[in-house]
């Protein structure tokens, strides 16, 4: 399981991965912040940019918070930084900052 910190702004004028905000993920969702819609548009597009089922990915702590911190099972930190390389060139960032790999299981 990957930990992936995440600086949200909802209502945006589109869905875009802009990049690394020190150890954030700086991302924009055009859904609003109303009953987890900019959440559920987060989770689709962090799902689609890196090839996972949505389920992969769950809000671990932030949920009605702009600053989130998401956990994502079935990928290694050496493939999510792969997949944003290569799906998300501005995302990509350099080696030292790497997230953490927690050997936890996922809840059931």
């Amino acid at each position: 399981m990957i930990t992936l910190k995440i600086k949200l702004s909802p209502g945006s004028h589109a869905n875009k991965i802009w990049g690394w905000e020190g150890d954030r993920l700086k991302v924009s969702v055009t859904a609003v912040p109303e009953d987890g819609k900019a959440n559920e548009a987060l989770l689709d597009l962090l799902a689609e940019k890196l090839h996972l089922p949505v389920s992969t990915i769950k809000v671990q702590y932030g949920e009605g918070d702009r600053l989130k911190t998401l956990q994502i099972w079935n990928l290694e930190p050496e493939h999510l930084e792969e997949r944003f390389e290569r799906y998300v060139p501005q995302a990509a960032r350099s080696k030292e900052e790497k997230p953490q790999n927690t050997d936890q299981k996922r809840p059931s």
